[in-house]
C-alpha cells in the first residue's frame, strides 16, 4: 500500500512538473515579442534565488557540488534550446520534439546505467518515435532545421535526468532548483552585458539579441508568474 501511494505521488509530481514547464513555455512565448530572454532570466532569478536560499538553508553547498553545477549547465542549455525556438515555431511542434526526451532517457539509462529495455518498452519507444516523426515531418518541403533545437534540448534534459539519478538522488530538490536559478542568473547577466557592451554582432532577433528596456506592469506580472512557476 505504501509503495502504491509513493508511486502515485511520484506520478502526480511528474505530471504537475510537466504542466508547470509547459505553462512557463507558453508564458515565455507570449512575452517573447516584448522582453529579451536574458532580461526574463535575470529578473525571474532575482525573485526566485532569495526565496530558494531561505528554503534551502543548510543545503546550499551540497556534497557533489560539481555534479550539481554540471546539471545546472545542462538545463540552462536545454532551456536555451527551447526558448530560442519559441518565437519561431508553433508550440505543438516544440512539444512534439520535446517528447523525444523520454526516448533519450530510456536509451541513455540502458547505455550508462546498464538497465535492460524490455520488448514492450522497445515497441513503445518505436511507436513514440514514429509519432514524433509524423508531427515534425522532417522530409516535408516546409521542414525547418529549427525544429531540431527542441530535439537537442530534449537530449540535454535526458542527460540532466540521468545525472540526477546517478549522482544527485540524495540532494534536496530545492537545492537543485537554487543552483539552476543561479546558473540562469549568471548566464542571463553575462549575455545581457555582452549584448549591451556591443560584444555580440547585431542580429535581427530581438528575443535573443535585443537590449534590455523598461518594464511595464504587465511585464512585471509575467516575470512574477514565471518566478512562481519556477519555485512551485
Amino acid at each position: 500500500m505504501t509503495n502504491d501511494l509513493s508511486e502515485t505521488r511520484g506520478i502526480l509530481t511528474i505530471l504537475a512538473t510537466v504542466f508547470a514547464m509547459a505553462l512557463a513555455d507558453a508564458v515565455v512565448k507570449l512575452s517573447s515579442a516584448t522582453l529579451p530572454l536574458w532580461q526574463i532570466w535575470v529578473l525571474r532569478s532575482a525573485l526566485t534565488v532569495p526565496v530558494l536560499l531561505l528554503m534551502a538553508r543548510d543545503y546550499v553547498r551540497p556534497a557533489g557540488l560539481p555534479w550539481v553545477i554540471l546539471r545546472s549547465v545542462l538545463l540552462v542549455l536545454m532551456y536555451l534550446g527551447i526558448y530560442a525556438a519559441l518565437p519561431l515555431l508553433d508550440l505543438s511542434v516544440i512539444a512534439a520534439a520535446l517528447y523525444t526526451g523520454p526516448l533519450f532517457i530510456t536509451g541513455l539509462t540502458a547505455l550508462a546505467l546498464g538497465h535492460r529495455i524490455a520488448r514492450l518498452q522497445g515497441l513503445a519507444m518505436l511507436g513514440a518515435f514514429l509519432g514524433v516523426l509524423i508531427i515534425l515531418r522532417p522530409l516535408a518541403s516546409g521542414f525547418t532545421a529549427l525544429a531540431l533545437l527542441p530535439v537537442g534540448a530534449a537530449f540535454l534534459y535526458a542527460l540532466a535526468a540521468i545525472l540526477t539519478r546517478a549522482k544527485l538522488a540524495a540532494i534536496p530538490a530545492v537545492t537543485l532548483a537554487l543552483w539552476l536559478n543561479l546558473a540562469c542568473l549568471l548566464a542571463g547577466g553575462a549575455a545581457g552585458f555582452a549584448i549591451h557592451a556591443g560584444l555580440v554582432p547585431p542580429v535581427d532577433y530581438p528575443f535573443l539579441f535585443g537590449r534590455w528596456h523598461g518594464m511595464t506592469p504587465r511585464d512585471w506580472q509575467t516575470v512574477a508568474a514565471l518566478a512562481i512557476l519556477m519555485i512551485g
